[in-house]
């Protein structure tokens, strides 16, 4: 074969095994986020995503998939703070209706109504961090899309390329 031909054979080889690859990964990736329920989450899933990483090096559609779902866990993070939110505003409201009912002083209703008006802006933070890492991820998910149609297109062209070789 000549060298030209001898690469498209070798890119094939590494395409066809990466599109192999990817779902199997991608479903175990997929379990590892799903079952993830304590705190430290984050670590699981930074753990397994380095595992895959070693264990399929050069992998586009891996690689594509671990930052979409990092940025899944990320968004799930935000979320679960925004509950912890809800609870201790919640909690804080109910605080402030017993200090208003029993007369309390006027500095432990302005401090509980300060609580409160601060976990109000902690939610609308978190609430625009939702906004921008969901952005994040639409963009994450086209990349990943594009990327795999492109590589499926590379696939398509090296086969030609060696298709038209045999015939020659």
């Amino acid at each position: 074969d000549r060298p030209e031909i001898m690469l498209a054979k070798e890119k094939l080889n590494d395409l066809e095994k990466s599109i192999k690859e990817y779902p199997k990964v991608k479903a175990e990736l997929d379990r590892t986020f799903t079952n993830i329920k304590s705190d430290d989450g984050d670590t699981i899933l930074k753990d397994k995503i380095n595992e895959i990483r070693d264990k399929f090096p050069n992998n586009p559609f891996i690689e594509g998939y671990t930052k979409v779902l990092s940025l899944q866990n990320r968004i799930k993070k935000i979320q679960d703070e925004l509950v912890k939110y809800n609870d201790d505003l919640y909690q804080n409201q109910e605080d402030l209706k017993l200090l208003n009912s029993d007369n309390s002083s006027d500095s432990s209703v302005e401090s509980k109504t300060n609580t409160i008006n601060d976990i109000k802006s902690k939610q609308k933070l978190k609430g625009q961090e939702i906004i921008d890492t969901q952005k994040d991820l639409t963009t994450a998910e086209s990349d990943l899309k594009k990327k795999m149609d492109d590589i499926k297109k590379e696939l398509v062209d090296s086969s030609k390329k060696i298709t038209d070789d045999i015939k020659k």
